[in-house]
């Protein structure tokens, strides 16, 4: 296998454990946070929604999810525990699914030459975006999970 497609492994991997997690969450505990420091479940799909975003237009493709997101889910934004300032749960997890679904399809069809264009913000290049998203997704699963026991949700694994 290369490393390429071991890289996507991990991420699809990653991205199947943030489904998983969400498997059975009650929409109505959307914006539930154990601690007023932590992220609600609607904000971290949506934050990851945006993410994927931001690594797309590095591919140069066009963005798909809807403008307001970026100030409800960017990078620093602050998580408000108003719903109604929020597209719905259901809304924010298609986009999710659907954007991540379109991101794995251009890392598929992108060649060694494409991947190695570096991403500008961060050290590293598109390949090394793969990795990066997986740990992201690594890094917000965890505090679903956290989120998913303090409503009393049983383990998503295990």
């Amino acid at each position: 296998m290369t490393v390429k497609g071991r890289l996507l492994e991990s991420l699809r991997f990653s991205h199947k454990c943030v489904n998983d997690l969400l498997d059975g969450f009650p929409t109505e505990e959307a914006i539930f946070r154990p601690a007023s420091t932590d992220n609600h479940a609607l904000w971290i799909l949506g934050h990851l929604a945006v993410t994927d975003e931001w690594i797309l237009k590095k591919f140069d493709q066009d963005p798909i999810l809807p403008e307001n997101y970026e100030k409800l889910f960017g990078y620093n934004t602050e998580v408000k525990d108003d719903p109604s300032i929020y597209p719905s749960f259901e809304e924010i997890l298609q986009n999710f699914r659907t954007i991540r679904e379109q991101l794995f399809a251009i890392y598929e069809e992108a060649d060694d030459a494409k991947l190695s264009q570096p991403i500008g913000e961060f050290e590293g290049d598109l390949m090394s975006s793969i990795s990066m998203l997986a740990w992201h997704d690594g890094w917000h699963g965890g505090q679903l999970s956290g989120i998913r026991r303090a409503i009393g949700l049983a383990p998503a694994f295990g």
